[in-house]
């Protein structure tokens, strides 16, 4: 038996907002209370939301409470009511009782019966969703629903000895006959308050014994509660959205464009909305407004209606509306990317810069073929001269999103002889940001920036501009290394002593011996291996300035911290040192540089 997503969307969270709104009125002691109290339980159901999707309006209801009472936003009469004592014990068994017996009689029902009633209350479907679903006409359903409630009135009475008029519940079971409905504005049909808090505690306590107990598995053809039909037509239409509140019916009050265009939206008329009247009805301030628009814009399936919610993404400046929007275009099977690449490189507003960023990133990760494409292009825009700086950290942090997607375009980046300096710098800051697990990688493509940079500084052909170019790129992937976590700098360390041998450069050899010394993270092993390798290449250096940059380095690596201990490996050093001297006695050069170091360490030593 399938068992329902546990963990609930965002959409089916904000579909409770105007409700939210109307709590947050109650319990505030005053408007610009009431809006802060909002914004505050919806950052707390983004950070961490219920991990199942049954009663979210009660589990919205009961952080807006403990959040009011938190911060002093209680209303008095609502305060007096938070702080009452809890009803007596046998009042609670006896309600979950009633509320274990409702679920009792309707999971027993005939077909298509129990059918009907478990798509109307439990999925949140509309009468005609449910007629479209099932191939049979709109009135059909709505028979079959009186027809449901009146056999659950008859079976409480006949089976069990109660009155339904007298159970806490009894307005479910009453709507179709006894319910106050009376009519409003634009033809919608209104209950009591009374009413709709009971239907609405009924159908909640239903969902929660269905769903809890793994009685049935989440309808098929389900869709969310957060794009009901909010024009009801008849009697049945008013209990299905008792589960909603009063506040998402007196929401078609409010003026303007997005009302005239909220009262068009029915399931039968869902196809005859055009772009201009979904992003009109996308701009309303009623979140129900908001999720049906992106719901029925992604319905459309084209790239025009897509763009209407790129549009938005840009210029939202709603936290909550802004998630719903990129969790919608990232629901979307369309390739948005080659549409986002244009609006990035159109604008200049940094957030519109941040969140298309963030947006590819996104869809790269989510649509792995497009990777390749994605990381091309922000190292695209790392090479274009004059890059400003918002577009410039979007990029970076577009970039640092793909993770190891980005890492074979960047490394090409970083080796172009003819790539922009800076752009290689930004491209340095990015791999120092890549995650641990890709580290062997990573440093393979450092070694090869390293290479490709030695091949440009010994090239004749290379003017003196771009061989200062190349060691200025030499810097960058050093100072990346430096950055890169202490556990990878042993081999980091490894990898530039063998460049820093390796090269003919003085230049880049003094680069690479800043590199090595900028590496906090050595251990002692990794030093002594480390002057070893040094030492052996002093013999036979012919230039001055390469041994040179090789004791120095050793020198850096023992001395550079003046809190050193002077202990076993640091005598280890002095001991590898004076046998380095020893072998190369008949080397002038080499035996002047080796001097030099004992020197420098036995002077550190005596301090």
């Amino acid at each position: 038996m399938a068992l329902p997503n546990p963990s609930p969307s965002l959409k089916s969270l904000l579909a409770h907002s105007e409700w939210l709104a109307g709590l947050a009125k109650r319990l505030a002691v005053d408007g610009a209370a009431a809006d802060d109290l909002v914004q505050d339980t919806w950052v707390a159901a983004l950070r961490n939301p219920p991990r199942q999707e049954h009663s979210l309006r009660a589990w919205l209801a009961r952080v807006a409470r403990r959040m009011a009472r938190v911060q002093g936003r209680l209303r008095g009469r609502e305060l007096e009511l938070d702080q009452a004592e809890a009803p007596p014990t046998d009042e609670v068994v006896a309600r979950i009782e009633q509320e274990r017996l409702l679920a009792k009689l309707v999971l027993e029902l005939e077909e298509p019966y129990r059918k009907v009633v478990l798509q109307r209350f439990y999925g949140g479907l509309s009468a005609a969703r449910i007629a479209s679903l099932e191939g049979i006409p709109d009135a059909t359903v709505r028979t079959r629903l009186r027809r449901a409630l009146a056999l659950l009135r008859e079976r409480m009475e006949r089976e069990n000895g109660i009155d339904p008029r007298a159970w806490p519940l009894a307005s479910l079971l009453l709507v179709p006959e006894t319910s106050t409905i009376h009519a409003a504005h634009h033809g919608v049909l209104l209950m009591s308050t009374k009413s709709i808090v009971a239907v609405s505690l009924a159908s909640g306590v239903l969902c929660a014994l269905v769903v809890t107990e793994g009685i049935l598995p989440r309808l098929g053809e389900r869709k969310s509660s957060a794009v009901a039909p909010i024009v009801a037509a008849d009697s049945a239409d008013v209990a299905d959205r008792a589960a909603g509140s009063r506040a998402d019916v007196e929401g078609l009050d409010s003026p303007g464009l997005a009302a005239a265009a909220r009262t068009k939206v029915a399931p039968e008329g869902d196809a005859f909305l055009s772009l201009a009247e979904l992003r009109t009805l996308l701009a309303s301030s009623s979140r129900l407004d908001q999720v049906r628009a992106i719901d029925l814009l992604l319905k459309k399936g084209s790239l025009e209606a897509n763009q209407v919610l790129l549009d938005a993404l840009i210029t939202a400046q709603d936290p909550i509306l802004l998630a719903l929007l990129e969790e919608g275009l990232l629901s979307s099977p369309l390739d948005m990317s080659a549409a986002v690449m244009a609006v990035f490189d159109a604008s200049k507003d940094p957030k519109a810069l941040a969140r298309l960023s963030g947006m590819l990133a996104k869809l790269a990760v989510k649509h792995p073929e497009l990777q390749r494409d994605v990381a091309k292009f922000f190292v695209g825009k790392l090479g274009e001269k004059g890059l400003d700086p918002d577009a410039e950290k979007s990029v970076s942090d577009g970039l640092v999103a793909l993770g190891i997607a980005a890492l074979d375009p960047l490394a090409a980046f970083v080796a172009d002889p003819h790539s922009d300096p800076e752009g290689t710098g930004t491209a340095a800051q990015v791999l120092s940001k890549l995650s641990p697990e890709h580290a062997d990688a990573l440093r393979e493509k450092l070694g090869a920036g390293f290479a490709a940079y030695e091949a440009t500084l010994n090239d004749p052909t290379m003017s003196e501009a771009e061989k200062a170019t190349a060691l200025k790129k030499t810097g960058s992937l050093a100072w990346a290394a430096s950055l890169r976590p202490a556990a990878e700098h042993d081999r980091l360390g490894d990898m530039l002593v063998d460049n820093l041998i390796r090269t003919h450069d003085e230049s880049q050899a003094g680069t690479l011996t800043w590199g090595v010394s900028s590496l906090k993270g050595l251990t002692d092993d990794a030093r002594l291996r480390m002057a070893r390798s040094l030492l052996d290449s002093v013999s036979g250096q012919t230039s001055s300035s390469l041994s040179y940059a090789y004791v120095s380095t050793i020198n850096q690596l023992f001395t550079s911290n003046p809190d050193r201990p002077v202990d076993a490996n640091f005598q280890e050093a002095i001991r590898i040192a004076e046998d380095a001297l020893a072998r190369n006695g008949q080397d002038a050069a080499a035996t002047a540089r080796i001097q030099w170091l004992l020197a420098q360490l036995q002077a550190f030593e005596q301090k």
